[in-house]
């Protein structure tokens, strides 16, 4: 990484989604009005966000990523909600091998000595964001149009990230992937 880009790092670790689909949710985004949609190619389910990190803390970094070991599983997301009636997201319930990961991920950093933040993990995909509140109707419209069945996807790797702001939204770039045998 770039000295340049060291300021405004904002470093996380997800499991992108498959490109299937990321098609299906493109395909299927629908015109209800003030819906911000995220870019398909973006989306992403976020299993630790570390934030900034010293550049001298990155080798410790990869060090503890690399070091983590899973069996490749199924993720099924199968429904869709909000948070504060504005961020739309897929999301489902923490499977054992999501949690595995997960709580993997967040013990191999802490012991590394990197911070992440502490939140309850919610296993989600943001999909838009609204300056209006979303209504239920609004809600119920798109789960008929994205969810008419869940979306499954094979997790073989993960990715630590670079989420850089802009003004017309978080640009995510993929700074590296890693596989459960990358060891």
């Amino acid at each position: 990484m770039s000295e340049t880009s060291a300021p405004t790092q904002r470093l996380f670790i997800a499991i992108d989604l498959a490109e299937p689909l990321q098609e299906a949710v493109a395909q299927r985004e629908t015109a209800i009005r003030g819906l911000n949609w995220s870019i398909p190619e973006q989306l992403h389910l976020t299993l630790a966000f570390i934030g900034k990190l010293p550049q001298e803390k990155m080798i410790a970094l990869d060090d503890a990523l690399r070091s983590i070991e899973f069996t490749p599983f199924e993720l099924s997301m199968d429904r869709l909600g909000t948070f504060a009636k504005r961020t739309l997201w897929l999301g489902c319930d923490p499977s054992e091998p999501l949690s595995q990961l997960h709580n993997q991920v967040s013990a191999r950093l802490k012991h590394s000595g990197i911070n992440i933040a502490v939140r309850d993990f919610r296993p989600h995909i943001t999909l838009a964001r609204s300056k209006e509140p979303i209504s239920d109707a609004s809600i119920r419209q798109l789960e008929n149009q994205l969810l008419p069945e869940p979306m499954s996807m094979t997790v073989d790797r993960f990715a630590l990230k670079n989420s850089v702001l802009t003004a017309a939204a978080p640009l995510h770039q993929t700074i590296r992937l890693y596989d459960g045998s990358s060891c």
